[in-house]
């Protein structure tokens, strides 16, 4: 949605519209709160638009099924301790 906003934009800016893309991969880049996310687009060699879109939507997924994981691993945590320390009458 973002990058569609970007295109919107891009279309008033009056750039050439070869820039577009490489402008609004700038501003996506530039964009990102998560300094590692932020470091591993700098790092890809002639990185385009497309490519940098696919590795915010991969950081998203990753970034997701880490807190699904973790929430897991604390619902594990609190069935154990709920289940080790209830004594049966």
């Amino acid at each position: 949605m973002y990058v569609a906003e970007l295109r919107i934009l891009a279309q008033t800016c009056g750039f050439c519209g070869c820039l577009h893309n490489l402008l609004i991969r700038d501003k996506v880049v530039l964009s990102v709160q998560d300094a590692s996310t932020c470091k591993r687009s700098l790092r890809q060699h002639k990185l385009t638009l497309a490519k940098c879109i696919e590795i915010m939507k991969s950081e998203a997924v990753s970034v997701t099924q880490m807190k699904h994981m973790y929430q897991q691993d604390k619902l594990e945590d609190v069935h154990k301790v709920n289940s080790s320390t209830y004594t049966w009458p």
